[in-house]
């Protein structure tokens, strides 16, 4: 069904899109994680339980929190921001008693546990509460930076695939920048529409974009300017053929490539996966040294093509070290000239 709905988040997604590609990265380090989940929940076990709450959250409901803690939290919050946490708590408040009614495991809609809830709520709003005697807030928002950029360059490989692959994307409000939302109300909040057209019409240089990652503009660039090439060549992205690519080389299990054709015209897509096993374990922004893409490499058709992201030139017609078609951004599109 080449012109299917494509779409990675709606009125209605669980957690925002970006939220879940930066929860795709704990697939890439499992071991760790465990060991983070295991010293949180030590760290926590004083907050547990409550008058006639049997214990809760119960170990499923208490990880299902710190999985959305992960995913939600914003960028720019900081663990001794006592307001900022305070709105951020209360938005994983509303979630949290929607999902416990939703699994139907302790609570319901129809059937509501007001005490089990209760007591949930109390052990999330413990946990982050502001003080010296809780570290929790402090080792969370340590470990979001640690995986963050890993999930940046999930969800802009997301939203790149979302745009090029055969189907007509879907960009659901708000979503051109982060989206670490959660259910509904939440990810109904109004959109800033200002603060959108303000940076589209300023133009900042790439490095720029780079250095400030974290307000989102860098996705909304990589947005606006594959929406724009899809409006100037749309015959190849709603009716082109599909065409997968072999990289080769170390780094090719991290690499999604593929061609979309149609007659004289064609487009390359190059997007990384599992980022974390690309990018050093210590905060950063959303590039992959070149290093690690070293030896890895694309036969390029032969023609010019242009990088739509940055306007950079390539001569093809032959292998190309994938690192000099992947940086500064950490993904491509060419466009044949």
């Amino acid at each position: 069904m080449p012109h299917t709905l494509l779409s990675t988040a709606t009125h209605d997604n669980k957690r925002g899109e970006d939220a879940r590609a930066r929860l795709a990265v704990l697939s890439e380090m499992p071991d760790a994680w465990a060991r983070y989940v295991e010293s949180w929940t030590e760290l926590n076990a004083r907050h547990r339980g409550g008058a006639d709450a049997r214990g809760a959250p119960d170990p499923a409901d208490e990880l299902i929190l710190y999985q959305t803690l992960v995913g939600a939290w914003p960028l720019e919050l900081e663990a001794d921001d006592a307001p900022a946490l305070h709105a951020f708590t209360e938005r994983v408040s509303q979630w949290q008693r929607k999902a416990l009614r939703e699994a139907k495991r302790h609570s319901s809609w129809i059937n509501p546990d007001e005490d089990y809830e209760e007591a949930c709520d109390h052990f999330l709003r413990a946990c982050l509460a502001v003080g010296d005697d809780n570290a929790f807030p402090r080792e969370l928002d340590a470990f979001v930076r640690k995986i963050a950029a890993a999930g940046a360059i999930n969800s802009l490989s997301q939203a790149l695939l979302r745009m090029t692959t055969p189907g007509i994307p879907d960009l659901y409000q708000g979503t051109d920048r982060w989206d670490f939302s959660m259910v509904d109300p939440d990810n109904r909040r109004e959109v800033d529409h200002d603060l959108r057209a303000r940076a589209l019409a300023a133009e900042r240089p790439l490095r720029t974009l780079l250095a400030a990652w974290h307000d989102g503009a860098m996705k909304q660039r990589l947005v606006e300017r594959v929406l724009a090439t899809r409006k100037r060549m749309p015959a190849l992205f709603t009716e082109g053929a599909y065409r997968p690519l072999d990289p080769t080389g170390p780094g090719d299990r991290h690499l999604v490539a593929f061609a979309r054709e149609h007659r004289q015209a064609a487009a390359i897509t190059l997007a990384p996966r599992l980022p974390w096993g690309l990018l050093d374990s210590a905060p950063g922004d959303p590039t992959i040294p070149a290093e690690r893409w070293a030896g890895t490499r694309l036969h390029l058709p032969p023609g010019r093509w242009q990088n739509v992201l940055d306007d950079t030139i390539i001569d093809g017609g032959r292998p190309f070290e994938v690192a000099g078609l992947m940086t500064p951004w950490p993904l491509a599109l060419l466009v044949q000239r």
